[in-house]
C-alpha cells in the first residue's frame, strides 16, 4: 500500500524524493513492490559493502530524485550523508530535503531515547511513515494492559451491574447468570495433520520468555 502510495505521488510530480529504512531482510520485498507499481527506475540501493557503490547511489538520489533504499544500521552510522549535508546544491530547503522518510519494521525505534531513533527524528523531512506489525512489544502481561487502554474509547461494553442501575432492576430481578456451553468437535485427518505440522514449526517449538505459543507443546 505504501509502494502504491508513494508510486501515485511521483507520478502526479507532488514528491522528488522518498527513504525508506528497513532491515536488510526486507529491502529485496520493497524491491519487488516498488518495481510492481512502476518504480524500479527510481530505486536507489543504498546498502552492501560496497561504499564507492553506495555513495553513487545516493548522489543520484539527491541529484535527480527518486527512492532511496537503507537499513538502520547504516543511517546510524551515515546519517550526516543522508541529511544531504554534503550534497544539497539543489536550493532545497533544508526541511523540504526528503519528501518522505519512510520507517519499515518501525518498532526498531521503540525507543526514543536510543541513538538510533534520535538519529532518525535529525533527518530533515517534510512527512514520515512508520510501519510496523508488532507495535507493541514487550511480555504478554503489558501488551494486554497496553491494548485494553489504547481500545478503552472504543470499547463498547455494558457491565451486568450498570444494567441493573439503568433498568432498576432490584436484587430479586437480577438478570440471570450466564450459561456456557463448551462443544468439542473432532478434528478431520486432514485438520489434525496441519496442526501437528503447526505443533512441530520453528515458531512453536521456539522456547523463549514471551511466546504464548510455546506453552502449546506442554
Amino acid at each position: 500500500k505504501v509502494s502504491a502510495f508513494l508510486a501515485g505521488l511521483f507520478h502526479s510530480g507532488l514528491i522528488r524524493r522518498a527513504l525508506v529504512v528497513a532491515p536488510k531482510t526486507v529491502l529485496t520485498h520493497w524491491i519487488k513492490e516498488l518495481s510492481v507499481v512502476g518504480l524500479s527506475h527510481m530505486i536507489c540501493e543504498y546498502y552492501g559493502s560496497n561504499m564507492n557503490i553506495r555513495d553513487n547511489e545516493l548522489q543520484h538520489a539527491f541529484k535527480e530524485g527518486g527512492i532511496l533504499l537503507t537499513t538502520y544500521d547504516i543511517v546510524r552510522i551515515n546519517y550526516h550523508l543522508i541529511r544531504g549535508d554534503f550534497y544539497n546544491d539543489t536550493g532545497d530547503k533544508e526541511e523540504d530535503f526528503w519528501n518522505y522518510v519512510v520507517l519499515d519494521e518501525a518498532h526498531y525505534i521503540k525507543n526514543p531515547n536510543t541513538q538510533r531513533a534520535q538519529i532518525l527524528v535529525e533527518i530533515p523531512c517534510v512527512h514520515r511513515i512508520a510501519i510496523s506489525g508488532t507495535p507493541i512489544q514487550n511480555n504478554l502481561m503489558v501488551q494486554n494492559k497496553e491494548l485494553r487502554e489504547r481500545i478503552k474509547p472504543y470499547f463498547l461494553r455494558r457491565m451486568k451491574i450498570k444494567v441493573s442501575l439503568e433498568t432498576g432492576l432490584t436484587d430479586d430481578k437480577k438478570l440471570p447468570k450466564k450459561d456456557g456451553l463448551i462443544i468439542w468437535l473432532k478434528l478431520t485427518d486432514c485438520q489434525r495433520r496441519l496442526y501437528e505440522v503447526f505443533l512441530n514449526s520453528e515458531l512453536v517449538q521456539f522456547e523463549s520468555e514471551g511466546n504464548p505459543l510455546a506453552a502449546l507443546n506442554y
